[in-house]
């Protein structure tokens, strides 16, 4: 099985490690077979149930991927078993020293391995180093105790912090990593969304919106209530293409500027001319003087062949007025056939709000489009 995540591949690594400081710690049983003979028993069992154990342990190591803290705790006990039980074999047999001691100091490593806290790595280190301690000074009588039996207690527990320490920074690490990947992919994520909202708005502007737009203003339609329920629409669904927030408070300013801004990106450079105050206006006549005044930008950047254009607010007792200017190619206002493009779509997006737009335009003049809604 391969771990997917940084967390579970730097388990695996530690995991690894532990199997691995048992294979090698099998080589330190070399040197204590070698002396085997029928004098020699408990080194004898000694020899065999070390090599056993640490083959045994170093495959489940390897198989789980994983450092369990109560593997570490059986460890505990058999090695400190050993370990207890070889401090009386050289006074018995003659043998230069404890014939476990290396094998197990290396294979203490492992305590700084589980995910647990510092403390249980300290004790269990220490929990050996008291083990030779009582085998050193009690089972054996050795006097040397600051010279060579508590130095050798202390490696126990220092070999296991220092790997606990290493163990916590690969954690973190790890977490780091895929706390990256986690955020790349939410990034990715939304933008995905983003392009297809900008996908599905156009498709629905070109198709759907558009004929809305003729139907809200064309003669055909004879029922009054239906014509202003398909303004209606007609607005909401331009603000909601637009991004316009549909619900709460909306920020006439605040809205223009993401518009100017979101049109710089597209080469049309646009100049705002804003009052430090607007007086109070419902959510629904921002919304369509918002939207009535991208369909202006949008025509300039379409069809008025000018890079630059300006976006003024004016305000007064009875409303607010948004003008979108541009020196440009203009047009002939009165050419346009009524319902469709500039003139239509854009009186009849204010005209749900209470509003009303005028277009002044000359071919070779520029265009200037004035928004009016309502104060209140």
């Amino acid at each position: 099985m391969q771990p997917g995540s940084a967390v579970d591949r730097h388990e695996a690594i530690l995991a690894n490690t532990a199997a691995f400081s048992r294979l090698v710690a099998c080589l330190y049983l070399a040197g204590p077979a070698y002396e085997i003979n029928a004098d020699r028993p408990i080194l004898l069992a000694g020899v065999v149930v070390s090599g056993a154990y640490s083959i045994g342990s170093a495959w489940a190591y390897w198989r789980s991927h994983l450092v369990r803290g109560r593997w570490v705790v059986v460890d505990f006990v058999v090695y400190g078993g050993l370990l207890l039980a070889g401090t009386s074999l050289p006074k018995e047999t003659g043998l230069p020293g404890n014939p476990f001691f290396n094998q197990v100091l290396l294979l203490s490593v492992v305590f700084g391995l589980p995910r647990w806290p510092a403390w249980r790595t300290i004790a269990v280190g220490f929990g050996l180093g008291v083990v030779l301690l009582i085998g050193d000074v009690v089972l054996v009588g050795r006097t040397s105790l600051l010279w060579n039996v508590l130095p050798d207690a202390l490696q126990f527990p220092g070999n296991a912090t220092i790997l606990w320490v290493i163990a916590s920074q690969l954690r973190a690490a790890a977490r780091r990593i895929d706390d990256a990947r986690l955020a790349a992919t939410r990034r990715e994520a939304e933008v995905a969304r983003q392009q297809e909202h900008v996908r599905l708005a156009e498709a629905l502007r070109r198709r759907v919106l558009v004929t809305l737009e003729s139907l809200a203003q064309a003669a055909a339609v004879d029922d009054e209530r239906l014509r202003h329920q398909l303004r209606a629409d007609v607005t909401w669904l331009r603000a909601h293409l637009a991004g316009v927030p549909d619900d709460g408070d909306v920020d006439l300013s605040a809205e223009l500027r993401r518009l100017a801004a979101n049109r710089r990106r597209t080469g049309l450079a646009i100049e705002l001319a804003l009052p430090p105050v607007l007086p109070p206006l419902r959510g629904t006549r921002i919304r369509a003087l918002v939207a009535a005044a991208r369909e202006a930008v949008n025509n300039v950047h379409k069809h008025a062949g000018t890079a630059t254009a300006t976006i003024e607010v004016h305000c007064a007792q009875d409303g607010v007025a948004v003008t979108v200017a541009d020196h440009g190619r203009g047009f002939e206002p009165h050419a346009v056939r009524a319902g469709i493009g500039l003139d239509g779509s854009i009186r009849g997006r204010l005209a749900d709000a209470g509003g009303h737009a005028e277009i002044e335009s000359r071919p070779g003049q520029g265009t200037m489009v004035t928004l009016w809604v309502p104060a209140g």
